[in-house]
């Protein structure tokens, strides 16, 4: 472990941060879904507490940006977990050791979650740290550094919550990702985790869990996707170097480092941590909607419609879907149920007013689903049959392997229909299932864009089929006698799940070998291969000495525009925007339009003008490479201030 003591106070912030928004989620959990099992209602708190949070500063934004803006977030989180727990005094009554384990898993799933997450660099950093820090400065509603013309049709729910918790010392933005990340797969990894010991006991738990790391669940998979499951097949029993076969099934060659992150990254989606974010929000709101106990209040529905509204901001696709599955258990609940005429009323209110609410907050919330109906997005959206259904390996695989063995591979079809097969009664397993059936038949003709996003698409359809196929084997193996359970615990185990996770688990060992770093990266790190993955921690370098990047921030205004040879480490160090793009053109990419070459390269004026700069960033360097008569303008008091 390397340890900077100039980032504990941060560090001890962000803690503290995480800690309260835990405790309002568990409140929110216990009281507003009447989650009555006290560990899945302090794993579901992980999850809860954010979102919520999230979603409030999200609209108090557009009255009170900044920390004035982040500050009434708390506020008003605040004061709905003290409202719920004056309405209920006795939430707070957990058994103690309960409470300590609970606790002690969560620190160590999240060391193991960070030390695996620093294996990896920052993805789209210009994107995800600039529009981090332009949301920190207080630009709202959130826009590109290099676009500031318009609102950015993007899920930055992610950027929000790091803008919003990175502290004011320590951690800069990309350790702070680095530690939200850990937090994410942490959230999920405990919420399914306690499902499964609360439908299955300790053997679903300890069985199942694991599974969460196989590499199948690896989101965006750009060449061939993974299977979510691996198995031994024996094809023939006479052949002689058979156990030679099984050795490379069951201990792998490894290389390393790996040549790019598919599928060996682990654990899955850490490298897209609000991905992961996402999925334990999709699980949370499912679980609580096909719960059995549907006597709480109105509070319930409205929270759930909460949370699906933040997770548009985090996911778009996965809102939609949770929020159509949603809707359809609704109307099956009540058609179902056939309420008398005296009591109808009440129960269509009841069972609409909760995807109504969601469906509101997804269209006035931003992001891209705000976007769309504004006409700034969507134009790009193609329904189409693909051209090679089976490009996805969407029912699975068959990869001979030499002396008489093969190895097959599961995908998220194949598993779906297990999955119907093992529990097509489980409410949860059902909505899980399908939810995961929509990404299947999008990923075969839903083009958006690029055909990368079919990419995002067929890791959904992985990921929540996995979900599906967990809890279902768990209620299996719930009814089996106490003999046969152990039986079959140990086929999983030895079938399945140590052929899936081997490759995994020792990249993650790999990552526990390295060990965690709690420093910010240093500018220039380089440790892994860069063929993909770049240079492991390595950051943006800061654009200027950080009493300048203080200067900047402390005497200009978040909206003002700043032209830079160095435009993106600009933005990432300050939060104001660089105006590098094309004028009125919005792209998610970073690439300089021509009014900024001009700008850049002649100081002209009339590019200036047009993009609306404000300050000027002249390095020597810079200067150097200017015209004569650009230099001259710079040297004239009257055209420009030196500051």
């Amino acid at each position: 472990m390397t340890f900077n003591p100039e980032v504990l106070p941060g560090l001890l912030i962000v803690a503290l941060e995480m800690l309260a928004l835990a405790a309002v989620g568990y409140v929110v959990a216990r009281v507003a879904l009447r989650q009555q099992y006290t560990p899945l209602a302090l794993a579901q708190g992980l999850v809860i507490g954010p979102a919520i949070w999230g979603l409030v500063a999200n609209f108090l934004f557009y009255l009170l940006p900044g920390p004035t803006g982040a500050l009434g977030a708390w506020l008003v989180t605040l004061a709905f977990g003290a409202w719920l727990v004056w309405r209920t005094p006795n939430v707070w009554r957990m058994p103690p050791r309960e409470v300590a384990g609970f606790a002690v898993a969560v620190l160590v799933i999240s060391w193991v979650s960070l030390a695996a997450r620093q294996l990896l660099n920052t993805p789209d950093p210009s994107l995800r740290l600039g529009l981090t820090a332009s949301i920190q400065a207080g630009n709202w509603p959130p826009a590109l550094p290099w676009n500031p013309w318009q609102p950015v049709p993007y899920h930055y729910g992610g950027n929000l919550l790091a803008a919003l918790l990175a502290p004011p010392v320590g951690p800069d933005l990309a350790f702070t990702t680095e530690l939200l990340g850990a937090y994410a797969w942490t959230s999920l990894a405990m919420i399914v985790g306690t499902t499964l010991r609360q439908r299955g006991g300790w053997i679903s738990y300890s069985t199942l869990t694991p599974l969460l790391l196989t590499a199948g669940a690896w989101t965006l998979v750009f060449s061939e996707a993974p299977a979510v499951l691996q198995l031994p097949v024996p094809t023939s029993f006479t052949e002689p170097g058979i156990l030679t076969s099984l050795g490379e099934v069951y201990w792998p060659a490894q290389e390393w480092p790996w040549k790019s992150p598919e599928p060996q990254a682990s654990p899955p989606n850490i490298w897209k941590p609000f991905f992961t974010l996402g999925y334990a929000l999709v699980f949370t709101v499912l679980e609580r909607a096909t719960a059995g106990d549907r006597s709480f209040a109105m509070v319930a529905p409205l929270t759930l419609a909460a949370l699906v509204g933040f997770l548009g901001l985090l996911e778009e696709t996965l809102a939609l879907t949770t929020l159509g599955v949603w809707g359809v258990a609704e109307v099956a609940r009540v058609l179902t149920a056939r309420p008398t005429r005296v009591n109808e009323f009440g129960a269509v209110k009841r069972a609409v007013m909760g995807p109504v609410a969601a469906t509101v907050l997804l269209a006035i919330g931003g992001g891209v689903i705000s976007g769309l109906l504004a006409g700034s997005a969507g134009r790009d959206l193609v329904i189409i049959w693909a051209d090679d259904p089976n490009s996805r390996r969407l029912l699975g695989s068959v990869e001979p392997l030499p002396d008489g063995l093969s190895l097959l591979g599961l995908g998220p079809l194949a598993v779906t229909a297990t999955v119907l097969f093992l529990a097509w009664r489980d409410r949860l397993v059902l909505a899980l299932a399908a939810v995961g059936g929509v990404f299947i038949l999008a990923t075969l003709t839903l083009h958006y864009r690029e055909t990368h996003d079919l990419v995002r698409l067929d890791g959904h359809a992985r990921n929540l089929g996995l979900l599906a196929l967990l809890v279902a084997l768990a209620a299996r193996l719930s009814t089996l006698r106490n003999h046969w359970r152990y039986a079959s615990a140990s086929l999983v185990v030895g079938l399945v799940a140590w052929p899936t996770l081997v490759a995994p688990v020792r990249i993650i060992g790999k990552g526990l070998e390295h060990g965690v770093h709690l420093q910010n990266a240093q500018p220039g790190q380089e440790e892994f291969d860069k063929d993909f993955l770049g240079v492991g921690r390595g950051s943006l370098r800061p654009f200027a000495p950080k009493a300048i990047s203080a200067y900047v921030r402390d005497h200009t205004q978040p909206d003002d525009r700043i032209l830079s040879p160095q435009p993106q480490l600009v933005s990432v160090a300050t939060g104001r925007p660089n105006a590098s793009g094309f004028a009125g053109l919005l792209h998610l990419n970073v690439q300089t339009g021509p009014e900024y070459e001009d700008a850049i390269r002649y100081l002209e004026p009339a590019a200036i003008q047009r993009l609306g700069f404000a300050y000027i960033h002249a390095t020597e360097e810079w200067v150097a490479t200017l015209p004569s008569y650009a230099k001259r303008w710079l040297d004239d008091p009257e055209l420009f201030k030196l500051v």
